[in-house]
């Protein structure tokens, strides 16, 4: 996500430098949270209580 221009004066001069090293190289492109962000991304993430689209809630 792009910073808004406003802003730009909170983030250092190279942070498209920073930013690449922790998403590509630290990260290897993929989610760090530990389940807080609800996706599922993560062993440690809670499963989802909501009803699928092709199943009906449970009762």
């Amino acid at each position: 996500m792009p910073i808004r221009p406003e802003n730009r004066n909170r983030y250092p001069s190279n942070w498209p430098e920073i930013s690449a090293s922790i998403r590509f190289g630290r990260a290897a492109r993929r989610c760090e949270c530990t389940g807080e962000c609800g996706r599922g991304t993560t062993a440690a993430a809670p499963t989802s209580t909501a009803a699928s689209p092709t199943e009906p809630a449970a009762a």
